[in-house]
């Protein structure tokens, strides 16, 4: 049968609820919670019995605690109850990979926007012309983002529905200098986008709930979408996200979308993967599981055409080096010749072993090359500005 299995640190709050600071027994005052402290920052895993909502631990990392005591009642079996869930209680909303949005008959009662974009145009007339529903909603709000995600493409200054002959509405969009275009004349890229636009404004206020309160799965949002205009669509998603505390999903086979979010820390990458009919996620937290990925997209070299611009690095490491560095580098200095002859010093044999694992080590020295920790070893202020500087100016 199929299960989620969670697993996560140990949280403070949770050991706090579980385990009251002293307990008076028969023995006398027993200090509870600093039994309890020793699981904080443990990692547990549990699954979820979706049928009762009752929760089972399948792992709890307390191998090497030495002493529980015995007066001191095992409460491991509760804590995934008290661990909060960041999706509890919010309300999904989905947006399928096949969508469109079409012409659609009128209608006097409000119809719900589907998963494929059906009732959408019925959704954006009714807020246009009924009396009782935000107006701005669509010519703010929808129109802001739209111009927005297409500033580099196009500047709309109306969005309108109109009847035709046959009571069946349509939407059209206006231009800078332009007539109006009906949706259904216009490419399949920017139906994508207002049917993204609407679960974020018109769905909400059509369920007269907060966006806040919303977790969102937006399918495979590349098809028939340049890259470019994804990567701008994505981010406004990505930047709503922060200001309006929502949580949004992707499901992806584009390698854009793969490299746009595998650098934000505050962005989760879930390899999904299947063999013999087993479904399994990793969350790719490695370069050697990003290049997993890419490998079974079947990601190649021509597809560096798409690229607004390339920096040739030696290898794979000094790719995972570049990147910290843009963001943390400072003042020059010195370098060991080969860092891993310095290792060898230390201890014999501890550079020998990363000499074919470069982007292994990369990996363990990043997290340690702090700005602070840079400012007085490495000379790369002045040039790591100059990067940055034509990076931006291949993205704007």
């Amino acid at each position: 049968m199929p299960q989620v299995v969670f697993e996560t640190p140990i949280p403070v709050e949770a050991i706090h609820e579980l385990y009251p600071e002293i307990v008076t027994t028969s023995m006398g005052e027993v200090r509870y919670r600093d039994e309890g402290m020793k699981l904080a920052g443990r990692l547990i895993k549990w699954t979820l019995n979706t049928n009762n909502n009752t929760t089972k631990v399948l792992s709890l990392d307390d191998a090497d605690i030495d002493s529980r005591r015995d007066d001191v009642p095992n409460k491991e079996h509760a804590i995934p109850e008290k661990i909060q869930m960041k999706m509890a209680g919010k309300r999904f909303r989905r947006l399928s990979a096949e969508r469109d949005i079409v012409p659609e008959p009128d209608s006097a009662a409000s119809i719900p926007i589907r998963t494929n974009g059906s009732g959408l145009t019925n959704a954006i007339q009714r807020f246009l012309n009924r009396s009782e529903l935000p107006r701005e909603i669509v010519q703010k709000n929808i129109l802001y983002g739209l111009n927005t995600i297409f500033s580099h493409d196009a500047t709309f200054t109306e969005i309108v529905c109109r009847l035709n002959d046959g009571s069946v509405w349509e939407i059209f969009l206006s231009e800078n200098e332009k007539n109006l275009v009906p949706l259904s004349q216009s490419g399949s890229g920017i139906k994508t986008v207002l049917s993204v636009l609407a679960c974020l404004f018109l769905v909400p206020a059509m369920e007269e709930t907060p966006l806040g309160n919303y977790v969102f799965a937006f399918e495979e949002l590349e098809n028939s979408v340049h890259p470019a205009l994804l990567r701008r669509l994505v981010n406004y998603v990505y930047e709503l996200s922060k200001s309006e505390d929502f949580i949004f999903f992707l499901t992806t086979h584009s390698s854009v979308l793969i490299d746009q979010f595998s650098k934000r820390a505050d962005a989760q990458i879930v390899h999904v993967t299947q063999k013999h009919g087993i479904s399994s996620a990793v969350t790719v937290k490695t370069y050697i599981q990003n290049n997993g990925i890419l490998d079974d997209l079947d990601v190649r070299a021509s597809d560096l055409l798409q690229a607004n611009g390339i920096i040739w690095v030696e290898g794979p490491s000094d790719r995972i080096y570049l990147n910290h560095l843009s963001v943390t580098a400072s003042s020059p200095v010195d370098q060991y010749k080969s860092f891993f002859e310095h290792l060898n010093v230390l201890k014999p044999g501890a550079g020998d072993k990363y000499i074919r694992l470069k982007p292994l080590l990369a990996e363990k020295l990043v997290p340690l090359m702090t700005k602070k920790n840079l400012e007085s070893c490495l000379g790369l202020d002045e040039q790591m500005k100059l990067v940055c500087e034509r990076i931006r100016s291949w993205n704007n």
